[in-house]
């Protein structure tokens, strides 16, 4: 939308009217109409150059529905991390560390062979 903005010689901005495309008389060497985008900030008008003065914008803080999204984003990459962590350590667990107990827990139950007794008769 398109907006008549009032400023100083300085570049600082004193109104900004949006809606309104035409600049009133009196106000030619001290307001611009601009096209100001929906996800920016008009901070100032840069004055360097009287003649040509440009807008200076920053980005627009997020809303309240754009900030939580990013935070689920967030929070979902820790949970997907953690996730990928806990598989590796229960993959380790099933692949090296039960089979070596189990196969130790083997080695006990069978009786040594000098401690076999047989019976001759």
């Amino acid at each position: 939308m398109k907006a008549l903005v009032i400023y100083d010689s300085t570049g600082i901005i004193y109104n900004i009217i949006y809606g309104r495309e035409d600049i009133p008389e009196g106000l030619e060497s001290s307001a611009i109409i601009l096209e100001i985008p929906a996800d920016m900030r008009l901070l100032s008008i840069d004055v360097t150059d009287p003649k040509n003065p440009k807008p200076i914008f920053d980005v627009q803080p997020g809303t309240a529905v754009a900030m939580l999204k990013e935070e689920m984003a967030s929070n979902k990459a820790d949970t997907d991390a953690s996730i990928s962590m806990l598989t590796e350590t229960m993959d380790s667990l099933l692949t090296d560390f039960i089979p070596s107990i189990l196969a130790g827990s083997e080695e006990t139950e069978t009786p040594p062979a000098e401690n076999v007794q047989t019976t001759d008769k």
